[in-house]
């Protein structure tokens, strides 16, 4: 939960809408909205599984919640440490 978390914070403060649109089209979800709407899951949206990404990746296994997609591809997790600036 803290890293989902830690994974949000890093998305405000580092992506711009254009790294959001790539990570939407990484993930085959382009049109997708990206930030939760009132009565919608944070799992249903870019933002969350964005963050549910940055979690998954860094602990290499683990809890999945995203609905958006399955669990982050080799591919998915290199986009995500460009966009974030994550090692």
């Amino acid at each position: 939960t803290l890293l989902h978390e830690v994974g949000h914070a890093l998305d405000v403060d580092r992506l711009s809408d254009e790294g959001r649109q790539r990570w939407l089209a990484q993930r085959g979800r382009s049109g997708s909205p990206w930030w939760a709407q009132s009565g919608v899951s944070d799992y249903a949206v870019g933002s969350g599984d964005l963050a549910e990404s940055f979690s998954f990746t860094l602990l290499g296994d683990g809890e999945w919640n995203s609905r958006l997609g399955p669990p982050p591809s080799s591919a998915d997790q290199a986009l995500l440490r460009e966009l974030l600036g994550v090692a």
